[in-house]
């Protein structure tokens, strides 16, 4: 409706107005919805830009549509748009998610020495994403890239490989935040490693980590599966 009523009083909507009402329809999971909106602003020679596109691209990745994300990303490549982080993160929790963990790590670990460029790891339709290489470069795993990484192996039973990430992640002067640390003290607790998760809490008091209600459901759990009732009251 106000949509209709920017242009019936003479305005033309901008790459906000349609990225904006695109999220919308992404939000509702009304993807063809949004797949119009991109088509009609492109249509009306308003260009997208990378949030544009990693709006719909997060959201294809979300809804399973593994090929239509590709096709998206194709399409990202030949109208040049440019990919950054987020656009590479979108990818990698896509590909964790979809049960292609090895290429998604294979994915990040080519980010340090090849930036977004490594994209091109997905298919020969992807090889050389950005021409620019001083930007491609820019795209270096972060605190994010580390946490999709993190997440995926610990649910996938593979603690130890988990454990090496995340040293990898403090060699790159990547400082853990309560996300991460909440993903290895739930694990622990689901194993039955409760010291170990009491010892991840306490590297997060160290740090100076704030613990979330996720950090005490966690530990609940751990120690209800032990039986340690008492504990539960007196843990803090």
């Amino acid at each position: 409706m106000v949509m209709s009523f920017i242009i019936r009083n003479g305005l033309s909507p901008d790459t906000i107005t349609y990225s904006t009402l695109l999220h919308g329809y992404c939000c509702k999971g009304k993807l063809s919805k949004a797949t119009d909106i991109l088509n009609e602003m492109m249509r009306n020679g308003c260009i997208p830009n990378t949030y544009t596109c990693n709006i719909l691209l997060h959201s294809l990745w979300k809804e399973g549509k593994i090929l239509e994300a590709e096709e998206l990303l194709r399409k990202m490549n030949e109208k040049g748009y440019g990919v950054d982080i987020v656009t590479c993160n979108i990818v990698i929790d896509g590909l964790c998610k979809s049960r292609k963990l090895e290429k998604a790590m294979e994915i990040a670990d080519e980010m340090w020495t090849h930036g977004s460029a490594a994209l091109g790891n997905l298919g020969n339709s992807f090889i050389g994403l950005v021409d620019d290489v001083s930007r491609s470069m820019k795209c270096t795993p972060d605190l994010v890239t580390y946490s999709i990484i993190i997440s995926a192996l610990c649910k996938a039973g593979r603690i130890d490989e988990a454990k090496k990430k995340f040293k990898e992640m403090m060699g790159k002067n990547l400082q853990p935040d309560v996300v991460i640390f909440d993903t290895f003290i739930h694990i622990f607790c689901k194993v039955g490693k409760i010291s170990s998760a009491f010892r991840v809490l306490k590297d997060m008091e160290k740090k100076g980590c704030n613990k979330s209600i996720q950090t005490y459901n966690s530990l609940i759990l751990g120690l209800g599966s032990k039986s340690q009732i008492f504990e539960i009251w007196t843990s803090r």
